[in-house]
């Protein structure tokens, strides 16, 4: 857990924990309860580097046999559209 806080940090993740902060202020500066759980979430997210359903819980798996690969031949058929006067 510790070392999931510590490392991979980048510009971004350092802007959504600035973004995140600023959120948390406003709402406890001004009263508004909401902005303040909202911003406390927002401030999580890049502590411990989450957001789309944890960490890389977006990527698409990566094809590594590329060896075994086989081109297929596309058959294309031509289609006449005929206008009516």
């Amino acid at each position: 857990m510790i070392n999931r806080i510590f490392s991979k940090w980048d510009f971004f993740r350092a802007i959504r924990l600035i973004i995140g902060i600023s959120i948390l202020a406003y709402g406890v500066f001004s009263s508004l309860w909401i902005f303040a759980l909202f911003g406390l979430i927002f401030s999580f997210m890049p502590i411990f580097n989450m957001g789309c359903i944890g960490t890389s819980g977006c990527s698409a798996p990566i094809q590594q046999d590329f060896e075994n690969y086989e081109e297929e031949d596309v058959i294309f058929e031509e289609i006449e559209i005929k206008k009516e006067s």
